[in-house]
């Protein structure tokens, strides 16, 4: 008769003796105790012990990076990243960024940011308009203006388009609101990157720009001015004849639209002097718009 080595009840077998009685046929099940190669193994015969069977990893959705097509192909950039919401700033957006592949330094007042630009320099920033001692609309003028090489991204609650216009006119290089996927926001960052890494052409470094579908009139600094619906529809006019004059009777019928509607010619000159001012107050510079008396304007994008 064999011996029955490490008998299991639990994975036993019946099988009749012929007499009516069921006895228990049981498998040899292997001791790995005794091996020490075998430690840490799972048995090969019999039910595999409770230390051995595979855990259950729960799911854990974590975000996809931006495609490395999106990223520029340097060095990883240096972020300045300014929020004064603590848990936001460091469980949230750090993290976020960082695994996106962005050097992050977070900072919480403005002051941390003057301190940190002492010291080095930054590619880019993202700032929130409410910060405990000072106000996002101008620290990004003033970081325009000192460093127009950093890219500027605001991150606010603040959601109505006159908050987006001035932030953008300001020099900002994009506003986005909160909430913002992390992906969303590194896509931008990406995006600004990309533009700054290209060389200017010859011309934007002495002339005006209208660009965005004629919405958005750039100084030859770069410093954007945002345009209504009738200063966009003049200076439509005035740039595709640039350089040349053209007639008051020629903008007031710009200004009357489709519809061929009649233009108080004050109405004309109220908006001209509202954009002048508009232009210097965010430009810092007049707009080459010279006033030709009883005959109409001309727009020289070259300058005065």
């Amino acid at each position: 008769m064999r011996p029955i080595l490490g008998r299991r009840e639990d994975n036993a077998r019946t099988s009749g003796d012929g007499r009516g009685r069921r006895i228990a046929a049981t498998r040899p099940i292997r001791d790995t105790s005794a091996d020490p190669q075998d430690a840490g193994r799972p048995a090969r015969e019999g039910r595999v012990p409770s230390d051995h069977r595979p855990h259950r990893i729960p799911a854990v959705h974590v975000s996809a990076p931006v495609p490395s097509s999106a990223r520029p192909s340097i060095a990883p950039l240096r972020l300045a990243l300014l929020e004064d919401d603590d848990v936001l700033r460091d469980r949230v957006l750090l993290p976020g960024l960082a695994r996106h592949g962005f050097d992050v330094v977070p900072m919480r007042t403005v002051a941390q940011l003057q301190a940190a630009l002492a010291q080095a320099s930054f590619d880019l920033i993202v700032l929130d308009i409410g910060l405990p001692d000072g106000d996002g609309f101008t620290l990004t003028r003033e970081l325009q203006a000192g460093r127009p090489g950093m890219g500027i991204v605001i991150l606010s609650g603040r959601d109505t388009s006159p908050d987006m216009v001035r932030g953008l006119s300001q020099g900002a290089d994009a506003y986005l609101t909160k909430p913002v996927e992390i992906e969303m926001l590194a896509a931008t960052l990406f995006s600004v990157a990309r533009r700054l890494s290209r060389p200017p052409a010859a011309h934007e470094a002495s002339a005006w720009q209208l660009q965005d579908d004629g919405w958005c009139l750039f100084s030859p600094q770069g410093k954007a001015v945002a345009l209504t619906q009738s200063e966009r529809r003049v200076l439509l006019c005035l740039w595709r004849t640039r350089g040349q004059l053209v007639a008051r009777e020629s903008l007031l019928a710009t200004l009357g639209g489709e519809l061929g509607l009649e233009v108080d010619p004050h109405r004309l000159d109220a908006l001209l002097h509202r954009l002048r001012q508009k232009v210097q107050d965010r430009a810092g510079m007049a707009l080459p718009l010279t006033a030709v008396r009883g005959a109409g304007y001309l727009f020289n994008p070259q300058g005065n």
